[in-house]
């Protein structure tokens, strides 16, 4: 039970300074992280793993403790300072394992240097402690400890440090201690970014934030335990009741034994009609759950599995969420419906994993700037895309003579080239804050808010290709050349298409006409138009104009060739410019 009041947080507080960790204050140090742990969480106390991860911790600092002390007071008096790292770290590993902490230990009292473990409440959502050490690393070591820290916190499991150690056992490496402490942190359900390392003046800190779940009110009655009683009995049944829930046991094949009244009633089948149970049950569901490798046989277990199941009278589609497990020869399952409002609406069928598998293929087939808008209508309550009207930069890019090129190649190397393309494009696109709208063969149709970013995201698209040419020259391959056009002006965002296959996508004359400038532009080059320059306010560096008259437009318009672009990055300035051949 916690303290019925915060101030009683301070009694937690502790201070002690070690020279190593055999002595009793260890033991009482132990004491003060077990009573941090009760206290965090008096249900499932975190004692074990705090003191765990305060013991590595302290471990960590009086080895580095040990190593400046064996350094400074031992080789340095010998004369033997001018030793590489590697070789003086043998001979301190050599100390350590002949005479153990021992003499380092009376060392460090000697000198009157040591670790420092301190408990403070830091605020009323946080208990700190720190493990400090005198002495802070030189450079190298300190970017080795950095790199350790962020690899540790990748990490899902030891194996990968542990057969690092195994392969370089003469160099020091990551070491098992920062990932052990971010993995025990990850299993007590702190999260990691808790743990920081820095360097305070003459000393190196290590500091591991815990948070405090505190209810004032609520901590003077802690939670009653149910055990399985009538009193629990009667909770699982009035749930049973209000929500819905039914209940159907089936054999290992999937042949349904009994089913609760709630149930049948739910389906309305006829009291002398209840045999016919069986037939309403979908065929899909049953292979699904009864058959294959992820059978409830196999995995012993069902959960998150969705169906829909017709009624007798065939006049309603009930959906269920199914979850059950196998006890014995039988598969007892739990059904709940599940209520959807709003007209049309449905969820998918099939398991909860299933689901994600196929959002992982479908995810990238669907336009990024769908998908967000899609969850701007879902929060705010809408069913439809809306239509938008907004000023907004298109980019056009477009591979020259790939039809040509395409009837001479096999269709594999048709689609590497392709991927290839898209890959390049796509990725300075996205680095400079525009989305793709669509592909159009081995054309890209791209939107930025600002001309300037997709002026920046083309011009790197074109020197990525001139590099990427170099090397296909090389190959004895033809290069890879682009055409891109840029316009600025109002779209119309629109929900276009049938009811089977729609498009949310930008509509206009801007649209049409970015288009028309990308097909005068020359291989390899950028044209933009009169509109995007002028609207990045002098940030656009050109190279030439022209006056083009252009398909679907009455008047002509003035067009440039770009050579860079100021844009901002980080909160600094920074210039991109086209790489251009000698004889262009």
């Amino acid at each position: 039970m916690k303290p019925a009041s915060i101030e009683n947080l301070t009694d937690l507080t502790f201070s002690y300074q070690l020279y190593d960790l055999y002595t009793e204050d260890i033991n009482h140090l132990r004491s003060a992280i077990g009573r941090v742990g009760d206290f965090v969480n008096p249900v499932d106390s975190l004692r074990g793993p705090l003191q765990a991860v305060i013991f590595e911790m302290a471990a960590n600092a009086l080895k580095a403790l040990y190593k400046r002390a064996y350094f400074e007071y031992m080789l340095i008096p010998l004369g033997m300072d001018d030793l590489p790292y590697p070789d003086w770290l043998d001979l301190f590993r050599t100390e350590i394992q002949v005479h153990r902490a021992e003499n380092f230990s009376y060392l460090c009292r000697e000198k009157g240097i040591s670790i420092h473990v301190t408990g403070t409440l830091h605020d009323k959502n946080i208990f700190r402690i720190d493990v400090a050490n005198d002495g802070v690393p030189t450079e190298p070591e300190w970017k080795r400890i950095q790199s350790s820290l962020e690899t540790a916190r990748q990490l899902e499991s030891l194996i990968p440090i542990l057969e690092l150690e195994r392969e370089d056992g003469s160099q020091e490496g990551a070491g098992l201690g920062l990932p052990l402490i971010i993995m025990s942190l990850k299993g007590a359900g702190i999260d990691p970014g808790n743990f920081s390392l820095f360097v305070e003046g003459m000393k190196t800190v290590a500091r591991l934030d815990i948070p405090i779940e505190f209810d004032p009110v609520a901590a003077s009655e802690p939670l009653r335990v149910m055990n399985r009683n009538k009193e629990t009995l009667a909770h699982v049944w009035s749930l049973f009741r209000q929500i819905d829930l039914s209940i159907i046991r089936f054999d290992l094949n999937g042949v349904p034994l009994s089913a609760s009244k709630h149930m049948l009633a739910n389906l309305r089948i006829p009291p002398d009609r209840y045999e016919e149970f069986r037939t309403l049950l979908p065929e899909k569901m049953l292979q699904d759950l009864f058959q294959g490798p992820q059978s409830v046989k196999n995995i012993k277990r069902i959960s998150n599995y969705r169906i829909y199941v017709d009624t007798f009278d065939k006049k309603e589609r009930i959906l269920f969420n199914v979850s059950g497990i196998l006890e014995g020869n039988a598969v007892n399952t739990l059904w709940q419906e599940v209520t959807l409002s709003g007209k049309g609406l449905q969820l998918d069928e099939g398991t909860f994993n299933g689901n994600l598998k196929l959002h992982a293929i479908l995810a990238p087939y669907i336009p990024q700037l769908v998908l967000a808008k899609a969850r701007e209508m879902a929060e705010i309550g809408r069913r439809t895309m809306p239509e938008e009207v907004k000023e907004i930069t298109v980019m056009f890019a477009d591979l020259v003579g790939f039809t040509a090129k395409s009837e001479s190649m096999r269709p594999q190397m048709v689609v590497e080239l392709l991927n290839l393309v898209h890959n390049t494009m796509v990725m300075s696109i996205k680095r400079f804050k525009g989305t793709v709208d669509k592909f159009m063969g081995d054309a890209v149709m791209a939107l930025f808010d600002l001309p300037e970013h997709a002026c920046a995201a083309a011009i790197e698209i074109q020197n990525n290709f001139r590099v990427i040419n170099e090397f296909r020259k090389e190959a004895g391959d033809e290069s890879i050349l682009l055409r891109i056009g840029i316009n600025t002006g109002s779209v119309i965002m629109a929900d276009i298409g049938t009811e089977e296959r729609r498009d949310w996508t930008a509509l206009g004359d801007t649209v049409n006409t970015a288009s028309r400038i990308e097909k005068k532009a020359q291989p390899g080059s950028i044209l933009i138009s009169d509109a995007s320059l002028q609207k990045a306010n002098g940030l656009i560096r050109r190279r030439n104009r022209y006056i083009l008259k252009v398909k679907g437009k009455k008047d002509t318009i003035m067009v440039h060739t770009i050579t860079s672009v100021f844009f901002t990055n980080n909160g600094s300035t920074q210039e991109l410019s086209m790489i251009y051949d000698e004889t262009s």
